[in-house]
């Protein structure tokens, strides 16, 4: 059985539950009414939703006087550095009193009962300024007991660190000048031993190094050097020249050659030295690199379906870079063969005013011609051969079905 609806404006007067409505309005598509409490008296405009459902009891007075617990009474007790004054009328997210603290530096802070009592919250913000310098005194202590004559003894006899990438300590690359650099700090000052081509060679220097500055400084002082193994040898590829490389991508970085590019050309049957030896890109007449012959043709001014028909006629790399324009009978076809718009005969004699006049004759189109003859094909196979017509042919059976 269905239940009879009440407009909004007969409910003036009556009572639901605990609300006496007052009034009501339309706001945004919804029905808000304005009514009084009768457990507290207060007065509010609420959702008639939620007046006419049954499921609100109150305006909310009910839940903090029935529901919600009693805050507990924090004044005067301390927590960490913090010492409770009094309770606020703010609350927290989760409902909880917020109480105003005095911290042992004379800060006063506002602190939740929830964070005091986890100890999330233990000072204004002054403990943790101490506990690092409490820290970074004990730091200091430590280093200067390993220290002699200004030498932190644990920097020279430690282990190689793990985010060092060259696998040895003072050995790094340098991409500005594709070399490996060897260096060694000793007592404040940078010794500079030089750059290499050869990893293995950097290393060498340093270890020369570390013998003459390390050595002499720890048997003076009667300092064991822990065992390390001598001339590592680093596990990785050799080229042609029998240079030792950590990884291929090292390896091809250094010869300049992309390392696609080098996988590609092992693919295809090239030697290790042809396929790290060979340039990658082209280069001009003039000697200019560039990565590939559009970029090339577009820096010299030359279109590049231009460049490719002269590249096929046979021309040398001067003449196809030559800015010149060619004649005004030829044109571009299909951007990348020319067309001869001269007179022209076919294979059987017959003469013709136009490359266009003959392909019409033979029921070809130009461009179809040209690709033809771009492929390999004899004059009379480029005329000749019919064009297959398939999706004209799906489409007229299409036709059918329908």
């Amino acid at each position: 059985m269905t239940r009879a609806y009440i407009r909004a404006k007969d409910r003036i007067g009556t009572t639901i539950k605990n609300f006496k409505i007052l009034d009501y309005k339309r706001e945004n598509g919804e029905t808000y009414f304005y009514i009084e409490c009768l457990l507290c008296g207060n007065r509010k405009w609420m959702k008639g939703s939620e007046v006419t459902s049954g499921k609100s009891v109150s305006c909310g007075c009910y839940n903090k006087n029935n529901n919600l617990k009693k805050a507990e009474d924090l004044t005067g007790q301390e927590f960490g550095e913090l010492t409770v004054l009094k309770a606020t009328e703010k609350r927290s997210r989760n409902g909880s009193v917020i109480w105003e603290c005095k911290c042992s530096c004379g800060n006063y802070v506002s602190v939740s009962s929830q964070r005091l009592k986890d100890g999330s919250v233990k000072s204004c913000g002054c403990l943790r300024s101490k506990i690092s310098t409490k820290k970074a005194e004990k730091m200091a202590e430590i280093i200067l007991e390993g220290c002699i004559e200004d030498t932190n003894i644990r920097n020279l006899t430690s282990k190689t660190p793990k985010n060092n990438t060259s696998g040895y300590k003072g050995v790094s690359w340098d991409k500005a000048r594709q070399k490996w650099v060897a260096q060694i700090v000793f007592q404040g000052e940078t010794y500079h031993l030089g750059r290499y081509y050869k990893k293995e060679d950097a290393i060498f220097a340093r270890e020369e190094a570390e013998k003459k500055l390390f050595g002499e400084f720890l048997k003076e002082h009667e300092i064991e050097v822990p065992k390390t193994k001598k001339n590592k040898k680093i596990k990785g590829i050799e080229d042609y020249n029998g240079v030792t490389y950590s990884s291929v991508e090292e390896m091809c970085r250094i010869h300049k050659v992309p390392y696609n590019v080098y996988l590609g050309r092992l693919k295809l049957g090239w030697t290790q030295k042809n396929a790290l030896e060979t340039p990658y890109g082209c280069t001009d007449h003039l000697g200019n690199w560039f990565k590939n012959e559009k970029e090339m043709a577009k820096a010299h001014g030359v279109n590049y379906a231009t460049y490719r028909y002269r590249k096929d006629r046979g021309d040398d790399l001067e003449k196809r870079l030559n800015p010149k324009k060619e004649p005004k009978h030829f044109k571009i076809v299909n951007n990348y063969q020319f067309v001869n718009e001269k007179e022209c005969t076919d294979h059987t004699g017959k003469r013709f005013n136009s490359i266009k006049e003959m392909c019409e004759f033979w029921g070809i189109r130009c461009d179809t011609y040209s690709q033809r003859l771009h492929r390999g094909k004899t004059l009379e196979e480029a005329l000749t051969t019919p064009v297959k017509k398939i999706k004209n042919k799906i489409k007229k059976q299409r036709k059918m079905k329908r």
